[in-house]
């Protein structure tokens, strides 16, 4: 409507996201700064209670994650010793490429580091999400996840931070993950999303919420019904769903 309503005068679809990210940046900066203390603490919940070792991080950067993202350099901040994680990589769905042109497994926005420099690796997360929102709401989860396989090699866990309101485009990729998925899901507010379940299951790794820890999936059989959330998921026909 915006648009329309002031036709040549401005790029104004441009100007609400540069809005938009200079607000998720000064929520990154108030959250790691202690300034906002109120906020959903899903990430440090759950890296606080598990202990992964040889870890590539894939985190989603697009749109409202800067609270989950600020949690991981706060993690990073207090167990800088004895961090294990190896490789992160950030990935924003295409940095800003217009929808029509992505393309599976080749939409880009990924930034890869290794938490060498804390100060750099909160750069690049700054980076990721100032070059990019995530556009439409698939996602490129997957192609994010091969490409820092890629690039640590010696990586045998991936923590994939990941939005519970988007679903990865790329999910007939997943049998190139070859490595254990912990799958932190970010922003539930009703159900569990099943792709980012199944995620898990499927690469043998398991599913956190605030609240829980979902470490049997790997174990399940057909047939066989778990509890997320309150939520009753069952496993049929090789994947795991909501039960109706």
């Amino acid at each position: 409507e915006v648009v329309q309503a002031i036709p040549g005068k401005c790029d104004c679809e441009t100007s609400i996201f540069k809005l938009e990210i200079a607000s998720q940046l000064q929520q990154l900066n108030d959250i790691i700064n202690g300034v906002n203390t109120n906020y959903d603490k899903t990430v440090l919940n759950v890296l606080q209670r598990n202990d992964w070792s040889n870890c590539l991080a894939v985190v989603d950067v697009t749109a409202s994650m800067s609270p989950y993202v600020a949690q991981i350099y706060m993690w990073l901040q207090l167990n800088q010793a004895k961090n294990r994680t190896r490789y992160f990589v950030f990935f924003n769905d295409g940095d800003g490429k217009s929808d029509h042109l992505k393309k599976m497994g080749a939409v880009g926005g990924l930034y890869g580091i290794q938490p060498r420099n804390l100060d750099l690796l909160l750069n690049t997360m700054a980076i990721g999400m100032k070059n990019g929102n995530g556009g439409d709401s698939p996602e490129n989860d997957i192609e994010a996840m091969i490409y820092g396989m890629n690039k640590c090699s010696e990586c045998t866990n991936i923590i994939h931070i990941a939005d519970h309101n988007t679903s990865p485009r790329d999910i007939s990729l997943l049998s190139s993950v070859r490595v254990p998925v912990h799958v932190i899901s970010c922003g539930n507010k009703t159900d569990a999303n099943p792709d980012l379940i199944n995620i898990a299951y499927k690469t043998g790794g398991t599913f956190h919420t605030i609240e829980e820890d979902i470490i049997q999936l790997s174990s399940m059989a057909e047939g066989d019904i778990i509890t997320i959330g309150g939520k009753t998921y069952i496993l049929s026909g090789g994947s795991i769903r909501l039960t109706r």
